[in-house]
């Protein structure tokens, strides 16, 4: 008896070990996300460079590391040179410049893209984690993933989904259970704020938990899940995190000044990424069928007592809705819940059927897929390293040319780092990519530091309204570099003043013919 018993033990010893070698279904989700939305993608990793702020976020790292200092005064603009400025994505951007150091616009793209899909990765693990049928949390998380992917780019706000995937799970482990890990938000919460200001959403994200707590425990009583208590541990849960958030360079100066980023009228109503979303798009379509879900199961939420998570559900369904930035929040707050919830659904429906039904028979073969699933092996890390150590030309060694003026300032880069050029936020940022340090640019994506004033002008002269001319005059201008099918291209053309110097089909570059402006 103990020769059959023995090599049984000994599988049973090793098979932990094993486990760490075969591919679980994160793995494979998490690699899933990284060909899919990534490296087999319609512009491959390009698409994360989509956005010109890399470029500003990278350059404004290199100088931070070269003068071992955080800046407290701009570099960058000729509109605004000098005066107080808050490099308060400085983490970030330090990784940004040390990885473009080590492998160029590759080593930024992998690590966004990483970043990306272990955020999601979470996300389908607390899914599961809740007890959720697989292939439920599967289609509702890739419908999440592909609601998001319109934010999909290389900026720091990639770590504030990753903060909030993570969170959100902590804190959903520990209504359930109280465990250590929670006050692990505390640490956590001094990278998050020097990453990226995105940090806010986690004290309103806890706001509505003690406000929650509490009012569960009036409402249901001894039927709450802990009711006051929660309440007070939460309370002192939030207390913390904003002490730890005090941790960055600029201290509380850090916080009212993005309390009044977030209050600018202007940037709201003028940066297109704070406007409400288009239902025109196939991302934002699975969005629309996210925020319907998770709106009809609020009724479900209260009779069973869980009234917080109806109101994380209203708040960042409203922010979503108001501003389609918060689109990716609302996706990973909302999935795990929208995937218990209708996971209960199906399961009450499967076991009424008869048990040789079709439901019954894929409730058995899903749940036969359910334990092993949130495990994470060594493959993920593997195929990182191997995209890592990987040399093919599908890597970007520069911005695409056609959505950003590569072909233009390549052969004019001399006069246009010498010159007061008006271009878009976001070719701007490409400028000061590609000429840094030589260049100043007079608007680009930091718009919380230009204010309303110049936010203001640079929208009118774009738009080419009445006084685009004046404007143009008023700050010395002696290149402009737009769209060639922009209102502003049209009228250039046709003004004497002006002179095209290229025209490339998809950008045009203006010389003023007033000569050099002081």
């Amino acid at each position: 008896m103990s020769t059959q018993t023995l090599p049984l033990a000994a599988s049973a010893a090793v098979r932990p070990w094993v486990k760490i070698f075969v591919p679980s279904l994160a793995d494979l989700f998490f690699i899933a996300v990284i060909a899919w939305a990534f490296a087999a993608g319609p512009y491959g990793w390009h698409g994360l460079l989509m956005d010109g702020d890399v470029g500003t976020h990278t350059r404004i790292g290199d100088h931070i590391l070269a003068h071992h200092s955080v800046p407290t005064r701009d570099f960058l603009a000729f509109s605004k040179p000098g005066q107080e400025w808050y490099a308060f994505e400085w983490l970030t951007e330090i990784l940004f410049s040390f990885l473009h150091s080590v492998a160029g616009l590759k080593g930024v793209v992998l690590l966004s893209g990483v970043v990306i899909a272990a955020a999601f990765t979470i996300l389908l693990m607390h899914a599961l984690w809740r007890g959720a049928n697989v292939v439920i949390s599967l289609t509702l998380v890739l419908m999440a993933v592909n609601a998001s992917s319109i934010h999909f780019h290389a900026r720091p706000h990639i770590f504030t989904l990753l903060f909030v995937a993570m969170a959100m799970w902590l804190i959903a482990a520990d209504r359930q259970r109280r465990t250590w890990a929670l006050w692990l938000l505390i640490p956590v919460t001094i990278p998050w704020t020097n990453l990226h200001g995105g940090f806010f959403i986690l004290f309103a994200l806890l706001g509505l938990l003690v406000i929650g707590s509490f009012a569960e425990s009036l409402l249901w009583g001894e039927l709450a899940s802990r009711g006051k208590s929660d309440a007070v541990r939460y309370s002192f849960l939030g207390a913390g995190c904003a002490v730890a958030s005090l941790a960055n360079p600029y201290g509380v100066k850090l916080h009212l000044f993005l309390l009044d980023y977030l209050r600018s009228d202007t940037i709201r109503n003028g940066v297109q990424e704070f406007q409400s979303p288009s239902f025109r798009s196939e991302s934002l379509l699975h969005y629309m069928v996210l925020a319907f879900l998770a709106l009809a199961i609020s009724g479900a939420l209260v009779k069973k007592h869980r009234l917080t998570e109806v109101l994380w559900i209203w708040f960042m369904a409203y922010n979503s809705l108001v501003s389609v930035r918060h689109v990716p929040l609302f996706a990973i707050v909302a999935a795990p819940i929208l995937a218990q919830e209708i996971t209960a659904w199906w399961n009450a429906w499967a076991q009424a059927q008869p048990s040789r039904s079709v439901a019954r028979t894929l409730d058995a073969i899903t749940g036969q897929h359910q334990c092993g699933a949130p495990r994470m092996s060594i493959w993920a890390p593997v195929v990182v390293l191997w995209l890592a150590l990987s040399h093919t030309d599908n890597w970007p060694r520069n911005f695409l040319d056609g959505p950003f003026p590569v072909k233009i300032v390549a052969t004019h880069a001399d006069e246009i780092a010498g010159s007061r050029v008006y271009t878009s936020d976001k070719w701007a940022g490409y400028l000061i990519y590609t000429n840094y340090p030589r260049q100043r640019v007079f608007f680009d994506d930091r718009h919380h530091y230009f204010g309303e004033p110049i936010i203001g002008d640079y929208l009118k002269i774009g738009s080419g309204l009445k006084q685009w001319s004046e404007l143009l005059g008023r700050y010395r201008f002696d290149l402009v570099l737009c769209t060639a099918d922009s209102p502003l291209a049209s009228l250039l053309r046709l003004h004497p003043d002006w002179k095209t110097v290229e025209d490339d089909g998809s950008a045009v570059l203006f010389r003023s013919l007033k000569g050099p402006r002081d």
